[in-house]
């Protein structure tokens, strides 16, 4: 019996052993090993390109980050990726219990409201491929970006996003993933 137990302990610690492997060489992504070979700022949008340390993976993405309120502290990132069978995503990330209550963009002195992030309840907002090209082509004819965001307690914050750069951006972007094969 004694020499069961022990067997079947050992093989356990092996499965155990093996599933960490696998998950680490095959699965994890540690963030530090990707390895940033272009970045282009272009006021307050910054475009990276990176490759995933001794593969051939690589991604490009645009980002955004502003703080929308210091007390208490509010901060959001905006961040657009390219998956070739997806297509293009914006994503906001708020803080927690935060999220946009309306959007809107400034073209020529004129708010335009915009239903894009309609019944986004999150403090994580994920646009799909369709609906973030309805924002690139909106932003690139914009001078700003209007988001009213809600806090946890309640209350409403503006964030006003420059996005007069953003359409020089969306081009380099989409031209380096065309250069890596990524588009």
């Amino acid at each position: 019996m004694k020499k069961l137990v022990i067997g079947g302990f050992a093989a356990t610690l092996f499965i155990v052993g093996l599933a960490a492997l696998i998950w680490h060489y095959f699965i994890y992504r540690d963030p530090a090993l990707w390895k940033v070979d272009l970045h282009q700022p272009y006021d307050g949008w910054d475009l990276f390109c990176d490759q995933y340390e001794g593969t051939e993976e690589r991604r490009c993405y645009l980002r955004y980050v502003d703080t929308y309120s210091l007390d208490p502290f509010g901060a959001a990132v905006f961040f657009v990726q390219h998956d070739v069978e997806g297509g293009s995503q914006l994503e906001i990330s708020l803080e927690k219990n935060n999220s946009v209550v309306s959007s809107s963009f400034v073209v020529a002195g004129e708010t335009r409201k915009t239903r894009l992030f309609s019944g986004c309840t999150s403090n994580v907002c994920t646009l799909d491929a369709e609906q973030t090209g309805q924002f690139m082509m909106s932003a690139s004819d914009a001078e700003l970006w209007l988001l009213k965001i809600k806090e946890a307690d309640k209350e409403e914050r503006l964030l006003e996003l420059d996005v007069a750069k953003f359409s020089l951006a969306e081009l380099n972007f989409v031209t380096e993933l065309k250069k890596r094969g990524l588009y």
